[in-house]
């Protein structure tokens, strides 16, 4: 009985090792590529101007920062606004890229915020001139 059990799960154990497909771990290069691509969108989206502000990282730990004055197939140009020096960077060269400002997610607290203080203030407003009750915040 136990050879029969032994046996039963034995086979199962080969047939489900022969139905796994391997896995190829992807190559520096391809992931490489795939940041590269990523930069590109990003600063093509961003477009070029004095309101495209960005932080760029770079491969040697350098950090750049200023606005996009100038993009191309292979490189970018950032210049910093206050010296007016200009710096070409390569996509590949690219490790972190963060747009300056707030985020889309900061903006919408704010704007909630906002929203809730009008309609608290105003709330509060119409109770005391209608006389609805003495209505005290702590």
């Amino acid at each position: 009985m136990f050879r029969k059990l032994l046996s039963l799960a034995l086979a199962g154990l080969l047939i489900h090792i022969a139905s796994i497909q391997p896995m190829f771990a992807q190559t520096k290069a391809g992931a490489r590529s795939q940041i590269v691509e990523k930069v590109k969108a990003q600063i093509l989206h961003l477009g070029v101007g004095e309101t495209s502000r960005v932080t760029v990282k770079l491969r040697n730990n350098d950090k750049v920062e200023g606005y996009i004055s100038k993009t191309g197939d292979e490189s970018f140009e950032v210049t910093n606004k206050k010296t007016g020096a200009a710096a070409t960077i390569a996509y590949e060269d690219v490790t972190q890229f963060k747009k300056k400002g707030l985020s889309t997610g900061a903006k919408i607290g704010i704007g909630v915020a906002i929203g809730v203080a009008v309609t608290v203030t105003a709330l509060y407003i119409a109770f005391k001139k209608n006389g609805l009750g003495n209505i005290s915040f702590p």
